[in-house]
């Protein structure tokens, strides 16, 4: 019983605390919706971005190089 309510309170601090970048692309989401094809430039910040689900068909997200050599996401060729 006392384990499950820490662990409940756990999941709800988690939640309150680090819901800021959700939030951000939700609202996002929101704002653009109306717009077609509009793509998100996306720089250092591309490990925040939490998935392409949370946004609309007609918004795609691009990279641009701003000092990572690493290897970035990508999307899956159609072919």
């Amino acid at each position: 019983s006392l384990n499950a309510f820490l662990g409940l309170m756990r999941v709800t601090s988690n939640y309150i605390n680090y819901n800021g970048y959700m939030s951000l692309w939700k609202k996002t989401n929101d704002i653009l919706s109306y717009k077609p094809n509009t793509a998100i430039c996306i720089g250092s910040d591309w490990h925040q971005f939490p998935s392409h689900f949370f946004l609309s068909s007609n918004i795609s997200i691009a990279y641009f190089q701003d000092g990572f050599t690493g290897q970035l996401p990508q999307y899956y060729s159609l072919t």
